[in-house]
């Protein structure tokens, strides 16, 4: 995996579209570039997590949520979910 110099700019147009609505193309972007061997941080992943949960896209949202358990081998411990952020999201 790599961590470019471009993944700041990836992370500004993941919240871009975050901020748009467009969840399908945050989607595509964060899979394309990690396929590309962009190693995606967790602000990525919360971006586009964000995206989806916006548009009503739960099960989208746990399965990044899943997966970024595994790569980044976080616990659940250290995931921290405010109750009114799931409350707004209706998670």
């Amino acid at each position: 995996m790599v961590c470019l110099p471009l993944t700041p700019l990836l992370r500004h147009a993941l919240r871009a579209c975050d901020l748009l609505g467009d969840w399908e193309r945050a989607l595509q972007l964060f899979e394309q570039s990690r396929d590309n061997g962009v190693l995606p941080d967790v602000l990525m992943y919360a971006n586009v997590m964000s995206a989806c949960a916006r548009n009503g896209r739960v099960g989208n949202v746990l399965k990044l949520l899943a997966d970024l358990r595994v790569r980044h081998t976080l616990r659940r411990k250290s995931i921290h979910l405010k109750k009114n952020t799931l409350k707004k999201y209706k998670l």
